[in-house]
Order: C-alpha cells, then structure tokens, then sequence
C-alpha cells in the first residue's frame, strides 16, 4: 500500500512572526527555500554598507538605511503572509520540522550575526545619550549622538575635537569633552582665558555663565605642560564641567569615538544636527 504525503496548513500569522527570529525564515517554513536563501543574504547587505562607505557619518544617509532595511523587512513579513495564504495545504517535506527552524534561529542570532556586525563588518559609528551639562549650549542633556569609532584609529584628536573618551578616573565611564590642547603643549587659563604655548586661543566654544558664583579654579589654571600622548579636555560649559582642569589630561589610549551628529532630541530641531 502506497503511503500518502502529509500536509499541514501554512498558518499566515507563524509566517510572519518567523521573519522576526531571522530573515526568510517565513518563506523556509512556507517551503521556499531558495527564496528564504536570497532574501537572507539580501538582508546582511546593511552591515557592509554601513561599514565599507561613509553612510553612517550623514544623519540623513542614517536615515535613509534603515528606511531601506525597515522596508526590506516589512516587506519579507507581508510576502511571507500572503504565500502562506495561498499555499495553505502545504505538503510536508524534511525541514518542516519545529526543532529546525529553531536551530536557524539560534544560528542566526548566536553566531551568523555577531559574527558579521562584530568581527566581518564592525560598526562604524555608535550611539552614545548626554547625561550632564558639561557641554551646554552645543550639547543638551538627553541629547542622542552618533559617534565614529574609527575616527582615532588612524589619526589623533585634534583642538576642538568633540571627543567621547572613557574618563581615566573611572574607565568604565565615558565622559564627552572638548579637546582644547595637545601632548607637549604648555596649557594656561588667565580669568577664563586660554593660552596654548603663551598664545591666546580663540575659544570659539566657551560658555561662561556668569549668574553662577563658582570657585576660582574654572577660571584659572596652570600654566603646565601637556604630557606626552595626553590630551586636555574641557566642557563647553566652563562653569560646570568638571574636567582636565580638576582631575588631569586624557591619554591617547582612552579616546573611543569622536561625535558627529544628534540623531535624537527633545528639542526637535536639533535632531540631524552636526555637532562642532
């Protein structure tokens, strides 16, 4: 006696939800494999994007990938709605089985992935949220940045720099400042004026608020002399930043990323805001 196929239903609404543990894997359970192949691979394209070109470095090119990606991804899930729809008496073949699609999730998450976003195509940039007022008016507390973390891989901060740097107190903080002077550079403030090498700088940048009754030491300091591959930083809030000024400079090793826009805020339009 010739034994007959088993089929099962296609259930749409497992359809889409299998998107979401990886891409294609509604299409893998509808049973298009090949289909599920190519959209999978499709889906992995943002990573070397995101780190071969400058995409990231422009809010708006931001932006405009993860529209691309959102997209992509909306329209995998409807895809794999619809063709399970129409393919609802789906006859069962070797791969339809539970513990399989689980496996090509944990594949997906666990090692494909990380793999790809962490040692293939690192991420270019990061997202770092403002949590003081050490850099009032250019940055806001609350504030969302985008960073470039490979802007101090190949080449060293520069004056006026605003630089994300783990704080050498406490390197498991990162402290975000402005790089005001550079290693061997002899560094003095006069009454909240700053002279690099016996030179005054003209701080652009500074802001003083002078309601505030604050202790000397914001408006003077030195001179000394910038050590070797150390940094002197500052806050753009004079009064109340609590930086190099207190507790010393920042060596080259501790500078992680160096800020480029503000892709989130309160105030709305400060968002796509380059920050300099």
């Amino acid at each position: 006696m010739e034994a007959s196929a088993v089929q099962k239903r296609r259930v749409p609404f497992l359809a889409a939800l299998a998107t979401f543990g990886a891409p294609g894997l509604g299409q893998f359970y509808k049973g298009q494999p090949r289909k599920a192949a190519l959209l999978y691979i499709l889906s992995l394209c943002g990573y070397p994007i995101l780190t071969l070109t400058s995409i990231g470095h422009s809010f708006y090119g931001l932006l405009l990938l993860l529209l691309t990606a959102l997209g992509f991804g909306f329209a995998i899930l409807i895809d794999a709605w619809i063709n399970a729809r129409k393919r609802a008496d789906y006859e069962l073949v070797r791969w339809n089985h539970w513990y399989i699609y689980v496996a090509i999730i944990f594949v997906h998450v666990f090692v494909i992935a990380p793999t790809i976003d962490g040692a293939l195509f690192p991420r270019p940039i990061k997202a770092y949220k403002v949590a003081s007022g050490a850099m009032l008016p250019t940055l806001e507390i609350g504030d969302h940045l985008v960073a470039d973390v490979i802007a101090y891989q190949s080449a060293a901060p520069q004056r006026g720099d605003i630089a994300l740097f783990a704080y050498p107190v406490d390197p498991t903080k990162d402290f975000v400042m402005r790089v005001i002077g550079l290693p061997g550079e002899k560094i003095e403030i006069k009454d909240k004026q700053i002279y690099v090498n016996g030179k005054l700088l003209n701080d652009a940048w500074g802001v003083y608020d002078e309601k505030d009754s604050e202790p000397e030491g914001r408006k003077n300091f030195g001179p000394e002399i910038i050590p070797p591959n150390e940094y002197f930083v500052m806050g753009d809030n004079r009064f109340k930043s609590y930086d190099s000024r207190f507790w010393g400079t920042v060596p080259r090793s501790a500078f992680r990323s160096r800020a480029l826009y503000i892709y989130w805020a309160s105030e709305k339009s400060r968002i796509g805001r380059r920050v300099q």
